[in-house]
């Protein structure tokens, strides 16, 4: 899997829209449409974006919004600068959008917002993730293991949807239709932690690797139990994208892969084979709703667009897709 940068990446991987000849549709509904394609969609200009955040004051949320709708990350700087203790702006300096700089400097500073981020927020095992995926990358397993325990003790939480809300309202300002608002809001959606945490539950099969080749089978045992609770926090049934779902699910098989299949893991007692096929089968269903949804979006009507977008944000896109293919 590609590096994962934004949900634009996932919408190109899976959803190739095509509208259908002869259908009836808007200009917003067309561009809309192209832009989920993951082609030339807009971004708000410097000027456009500034005005965002100065009309909200500079909040948090408002140079965060601004960052994700215009790129420029000036804003993201201001608001480290600014609001160095609010959670969704830690997040977003521990884990940026973009290649990552790799030299000794920016690895010293982004240690830095992980540690704060596992301060203010002691009940997200997302900052207790990130934490442990950064020592995995330093050469510190031992404590990576430490930090992974931890955090599947505890709920994610990533601000995803408050990132699109505040989003939303920024490409308003600027000027956009409420469904394209939303649309952008969610095209433009950074998630690169999903990159580190797919990292992650391969430094947790390679670790039980090792632990198995060491002869300590406990040890073992523990690390892939580990993947696999890694893997089923981030593919939810209620997931904001799809692209959460297939990245828990590749982690989970990946996990399942360095067993015997004929023995029973987990809890559930099944075989390893049964729950690897079992996997497959709902990413393969995934794929399917996603494919024929698109060719469905291609003649919906703004409004249902918009409706869309808002169902998403409350149940997930899997389900929402679902709904709205029921429709």
């Amino acid at each position: 899997m590609k590096r994962i940068v934004s949900i634009t990446a996932a919408i190109v991987v899976l959803l190739v829209l095509s509208i259908a000849e002869g259908a009836t549709t808007s200009n917003s509904t067309n561009r809309i449409a192209t832009w989920l394609d993951g082609k030339d969609f807009p971004r708000l200009d410097a000027k456009q974006a500034e005005a965002f955040a100065q009309k909200q004051q500079r909040r948090p949320e408002a140079l965060l919004a601004a960052y994700q709708a215009s790129n420029e990350r000036v804003f993201l700087r201001e608001a480290m600068a600014k609001h160095p203790r609010d959670p969704r702006v830690v997040l977003a300096a521990a884990c940026p959008a973009g290649p990552p700089e790799n030299n000794p400097a920016a690895n010293a500073e982004r240690r830095k917002w992980l540690d704060t981020l596992k301060q203010i927020l002691p009940d997200n095992g997302l900052a207790y993730y990130l934490s442990a995926a950064d020592h995995f990358k330093s050469g510190k397993p031992e404590i990576a293991e430490q930090e992974v325990l931890a955090g599947g003790a505890k709920p994610l939480r990533d601000y995803a949807v408050d990132s699109i809300q505040n989003t939303e309202a920024a490409y308003r300002a600027g000027g956009y239709a409420p469904a394209e608002a939303k649309a952008l809001a969610m095209i433009t959606l950074f998630m690169p932690h999903l990159a580190q945490l797919r990292d992650l539950g391969a430094d947790l099969v390679s670790r039980a690797n090792y632990h198995h080749q060491s002869g300590n089978t406990a040890s073992a045992d523990k690390m892939l139990r580990a993947a696999m609770k890694l893997g089923s926090q981030i593919d939810r049934t209620n997931s904001l994208t799809i692209l959460e779902n297939l990245v828990g699910i590749g982690i989970q098989q990946n996990a399942l892969k360095a067993l015997d299949p004929s023995v029973a893991f987990g809890d559930s007692g099944e075989t390893v084979q049964v729950q690897i096929d079992r996997l497959s089968q709902r990413r393969t269903a995934l794929r399917a709703t996603a494919q024929e949804f698109n060719k469905r979006l291609a003649t919906m009507s703004e409004s249902n667009i918009g409706n869309y977008f808002e169902q998403q944000r409350r149940v997930g896109e899997a389900a929402a897709e679902q709904l709205a293919l029921r429709k």
